[in-house]
């Protein structure tokens, strides 16, 4: 599975990259972005099967940046990643198409949970398609 990671903080942006590429040889960080304007610019001509992005962020916040991500490649999931535990980020993200919802700090028995429902939901949008894999994610 290829990921797209998308985190204004420098530091939980290498961290997860790190715990991703090292503790799940299986996945591969497509991108690695400090704002949602880079990775929509990105999946113009990139691929990735799935899009991890923080809530908070300058710019184009994860909320606007699903929203985007809805409208421009539907069928890609988008797990979000925030310090807020506030119920009205989890609502928001949820409601606005988010496939999950994952609290900082994670570990890797977290992000393995969230892999694994990404994987799940990709494997039954694939199946409810043609199978072939287009930008974003997208079945053609």
């Amino acid at each position: 599975m290829n990921l797209l990671l998308v985190d204004d903080e420098p530091a939980t942006l290498r961290g997860l990259y790190y715990l991703i590429e090292h503790s799940f040889p299986e996945h591969r960080v497509a991108g690695a972005f400090q704002d949602g304007r880079e990775a929509l610019a990105y999946l113009e001509t990139g691929e990735a099967d799935a899009v991890i992005t923080d809530i908070n962020m300058p710019n184009i916040d994860g909320i606007a940046l699903i929203a985007k991500l809805r409208e421009r490649h539907p069928r890609l999931p988008v797990v979000v990643l925030s310090a807020h535990s506030d119920f009205a980020y989890v609502r928001d993200a949820l409601t606005g198409g988010a496939l999950d919802y994952m609290l900082k700090p994670y570990d890797e028995e977290n992000l393995r949970g969230v892999l694994d429902r990404v994987e799940r939901a990709l494997g039954e949008r694939r199946r409810g398609g043609n199978g072939r894999r287009g930008k974003g994610g997208d079945t053609e």
